[in-house]
């Protein structure tokens, strides 16, 4: 409650002594013009510390979600590692076939002339020497 002059403020508590002690039960402040900037500025700091507040509380949901999404990125990352790995060992696999079984046998066809003079260039199978960096599932706590 706004008071305009001090002097009618002084005056209602030479009245009533416990008049602060009343308006409060009704959750009530006194404000007389020279109280007014700190209970003002007492308001703005409680708001801007209820926003923070809700603000910590939203970073904190958002964290939790954001750190559930990584981990479930990361165990599709170390799915895909593991299976690039295995793929990379399939395909040498496959290409050390090729050199010791297929490419012999192709190269004796196009020695006899049986292919079309074209079809006799075939390029060559390289392995793949690229190592695969597989995420480490043991260091996922850190």
């Amino acid at each position: 409650m706004y008071v305009p002059y001090i002097g009618i403020y002084l005056s209602a508590l030479e009245q009533y002594p416990d008049l602060h002690v009343r308006a409060w039960s009704h959750r009530v402040q006194i404000c007389p013009p020279e109280t007014m900037y700190p209970i003002l500025k007492n308001f703005m700091l409680s708001w801007q510390q209820k926003k923070l507040y809700e603000n910590a509380e939203e970073i904190q949901k958002q964290t939790i979600v954001i750190h559930e999404r990584i981990r479930k990125f990361q165990d599709y990352l170390i799915k895909v590692g593991k299976s690039l790995t295995a793929a990379a060992k399939v395909y040498n696999s496959a290409v050390k076939s090729w050199d010791s079984r297929l490419s012999p046998s192709l190269k004796k066809i196009e020695t006899m002339g049986i292919a079309e003079e074209q079809s006799r260039q075939i390029p060559q199978v390289q392995e793949i020497d690229e190592t695969i960096n597989v995420v480490n599932e043991d260091n996922q706590d850190d």
